[in-house]
């Protein structure tokens, strides 16, 4: 027998955008009712609610807001199935990382699921979004940038642009995806909204594998171009801008790395502002997310300048396999690396990690450090797995661009409960999910879910 749980009253219900089918059909309304294998819509287009069975169902956006994070260190968890997931780290053992998540409880993830382990201070943030496009002006183009799944989506060459009201000195993180080649600009500390060429601030621009810092104010470059091979061989990447116009000094991080450091030596001329623009620079569509703009104290390390010293003599007229082979070197030394959040680095072994700190055994002494001091927690080398895929398995969108997929198993009137590999068995709260896909493996279906902007 089939159980069927109401989602809450009829009049409170939260309002859905729509529901689409795998035909490419659509319709906007209500979701009243979810089962294992049933969904029940109401809409103003329908005399009565309706019940699709759920093998008929592409997805459903789902209304809600994102969930604030308090202050203090939060870990965000890649699989290796591509699932993210956010929260306070209780423990990292030898078999799994234990985490407290807001939407799911504790979750316990195995260890051989787990791709990388990052660490976010919230202690200092000033923003993070998008939470809307009310919130973002459009400054170019003819085809608008669209929210979906808590990501800004571009469809074209535009740009974007609100007034965060950056700080002199100032950190923006964020997570960018892209289909091919990437082509976009980030423009920071800028004093206007409508204008992408100044007259101040500063632009950074991501083209391939190259990557160049220029000033708004002279319309020049800084120092020398870099390049990196992440922006090449892989969709996405996490980047995080570091910005001192009192001193005009910048730093980029690309995945929890140093990049290259660039200084302004005519930063007095530049009367910065606290705007900032996101652009595309191609027809092919760029996804940015999980926007972090935080405070800074404006340290960079001697190691951080070192590198870009080296970057400018090694790199200036590059060779692209000296640079492979060079980035391939540092990449293998960063995966038992850990590195703290001024740009310093331990070389060592993690022992141990309980609430927020960690206990590390260098060459030298064991030491304590707290959470929120790093910026990744190293997994040791072994041979890492994906979980099996399953029948029933469905995809939840967090509203903040994040993703987990499980085992449906059970619905209550405001939980889902499932399974996977990665977890275990989990109960999710139903107001955590922005959107909700069902036949996640059906290849027919592929084309009609790229239909959506991203």
């Amino acid at each position: 027998m089939m159980v069927v749980f109401l989602l809450g009253p009829r009049l409170s219900a939260e309002p859905t955008r729509w529901v689409r089918f795998v035909n490419g059909n659509q319709l906007a309304g209500n979701m009243i009712a979810l089962s294992t294998d049933q969904l029940t819509w109401q809409s103003p287009l329908l005399v009565e609610d309706a019940q699709f069975n759920l093998e008929k169902v592409l997805d459903v956006v789902l209304g809600g807001k994102p969930h604030l994070l308090g202050d203090g260190a939060y870990v965000s968890v890649q699989l290796t199935n591509g699932d993210r997931l956010v929260g306070k780290l209780v423990s990292m053992e030898e078999k799994e990382i234990v985490l407290d998540t807001w939407y799911a409880g504790t979750l316990h993830l195995n260890r051989l699921m787990v791709q990388k382990v990052l660490i976010e201070d919230r202690a200092n943030q000033l923003y993070r979004g998008p939470n809307n496009l009310e919130e973002w002006t459009a400054t170019s183009g003819d085809t608008p940038w669209k929210l979906v799944d808590g990501a800004l989506v571009s469809s074209g060459p535009s740009g974007v642009a609100m007034d965060a009201k950056l700080p002199s000195r100032v950190s923006i993180s964020f997570t960018a995806a892209w289909k091919s080649n990437i082509g976009f600009k980030v423009l920071f500390l800028t004093d206007s909204i409508e204008k992408e060429n100044g007259p101040n601030g500063y632009a950074l621009t991501f083209q391939s594998r190259n990557l160049f810092l220029q000033s708004l104010a002279t319309q020049m470059a800084i120092g020398q171009r870099a390049t990196s091979s992440t922006l090449l061989e892989s969709s996405a990447a996490r980047f995080e801008i570091q910005a001192n116009a009192q001193t005009g000094e910048f730093c980029l991080w690309i995945d929890g790395q140093v990049v290259e450091v660039w200084r302004d030596v005519e930063f007095a001329n530049n009367r910065v502002g606290g705007i900032i623009h996101m652009i595309s620079l191609g027809s092919q569509p760029i996804k940015i997310s999980e926007i972090v703009i935080s405070k800074w104290d404006g340290y960079i390390p001697a190691e951080a300048r070192k590198m870009a010293q080296q970057n400018f003599e090694d790199f200036g007229m590059p060779q692209i396999g000296f640079i492979e082979a060079n980035e391939a070197e540092a990449a293998k030394l960063a995966e038992n690396r850990l590195f703290l959040r001024n740009g310093d680095h331990l070389d060592g072994q993690l022992l141990d990690v309980t609430g927020d700190s960690v206990r590390i055994k260098t060459p030298f002494r064991e030491v304590n450090l707290p959470l929120v001091k790093l910026r990744n927690l190293p997994l040791l080398d072994r041979s890492l797995e994906r979980c099996k895929r399953m029948a029933g398995d469905i995809r939840g969108w967090f509203h903040d661009g994040t993703s987990v997929v499980f085992r449906l198993e059970d619905v209550k009137h405001d939980s889902l409960s499932g399974s996977s590999q990665n977890f275990g068995k989990a109960t999710f709260q139903l107001s955590s999910f922005q959107r909700i896909e069902f036949n996640i493996y059906e290849p027919d279906l592929e084309a009609i879910r790229r239909d959506k902007p991203w």
